[in-house]
């Protein structure tokens, strides 16, 4: 008789993360605020090992595997509270991100395949977006910015919302609270 092996996890695991939501090919996108990656809507977004684009000390790359690895910190990342997810992207550049980013973007994520657990969290070699939070404070808190005069927030974040809608999870909207103060209250 052969061996079987069982997934680690039977169902996703649920987890926190945040996206920079940026103008991409003229269609509002999540992407990730690490890496060059736009998540694809009703589509999963798989991990690839970017390990040898970021060792600069190494004369050579590490050898080749699937993501995520024990041994590498690859992956599609989710932390296990909502302001961790927010604290990890506060102050980020979102140089990587391959648009104009117009929203920081909490939310839920889905992850499966193969799973690593890590100190507050997980890599996953599969994810997609199970629910979306949207902050009236949230871009302009996070870079500094005041919203122009005469500008009308509230109607900004609907419009924001519609687009992310078609990612087809929920998009929820907290007009007076900063991403911050929305992490908090949703923290279990």
């Amino acid at each position: 008789m052969l061996p079987v092996s069982a997934p680690d996890y039977v169902q996703p695991v649920v987890a926190w993360r945040c996206w920079a939501a940026a103008w991409v090919d003229g269609e509002l996108r999540l992407c990730s605020p690490v890496y060059e990656t736009v998540w694809p809507v009703r589509n999963k977004v798989q991990a690839e090992c970017r390990a040898s684009t970021k060792r600069w000390l190494s004369r050579q790359p590490p050898p080749a595997h699937t993501a995520p690895s024990d041994g590498c910190r690859c992956g599609i990342y989710g932390v296990d509270d909502p302001s961790r997810a927010v604290s990890f992207v506060r102050g980020q550049g979102f140089v990587a991100v391959p648009g104009d980013v117009v929203e920081t973007v909490l939310g839920k994520v889905l992850l499966w395949g193969s799973v690593v657990e890590c100190d507050h969290g997980w890599r996953a070699q599969c994810a997609y977006p199970a629910a979306l939070y949207l902050s009236a404070r949230g871009p302009y808190r996070t870079f500094g910015l005041r919203p122009p005069e005469g500008h009308d927030r509230r109607a900004a974040l609907e419009g924001v919302a519609g687009h992310l809608r078609s990612y087809g999870v929920p998009v929820h909207l907290f007009a007076d609270d900063s991403l911050a103060a929305v992490a908090a209250a949703l923290t279990p």
